[in-house]
């Protein structure tokens, strides 16, 4: 009986990791985003990377997602400057320099995780 439930649950389990398929295309990461050591390598899947603008699906918890950002923004020399959470969303602002970040993290309707980020240069030119 054990050995059967086990069994389900395992299988159960690598079904779900094999069938998860986010909409949108997966894209290259690019410039600026790919030199800031963003957690985009495992259990993500990049749909949208342009000089602005970077949009990452996730297959972890919202929680972990949003440590995960957090920590490689501040270790490149990214500062929180903002934060606002709840249940389903987290949004963060950071400064460096003379350029901002305005990120998103939240389920969607499927219950994807996605990292939506903006970067402005506040420099005029």
């Amino acid at each position: 009986m054990k050995k059967s439930v086990f069994f389900t649950i395992f299988i159960t389990a690598l079904l779900l990791t094999a069938c998860w398929n986010p909409v949108g295309k997966e894209v290259a990461i690019t410039a600026p985003w790919d030199q800031m050591n963003l957690p985009v390598k495992e259990n993500a899947r990049v749909y949208g990377s342009d000089d602005k603008n970077l949009r990452v699906y996730h297959k972890e918890a919202i929680h972990v997602v949003a440590e995960k950002y957090i920590n490689a923004l501040e270790k490149d020399g990214w500062e929180m400057t903002g934060k606002q959470s709840e249940s389903w969303q987290y949004i963060f602002d950071f400064k460096k320099n003379d350029q901002k970040i305005k990120a998103y993290i939240s389920e969607d309707y499927d219950s994807r995780l996605i990292f939506t980020s903006s970067m402005v240069n506040l420099t005029k030119p």
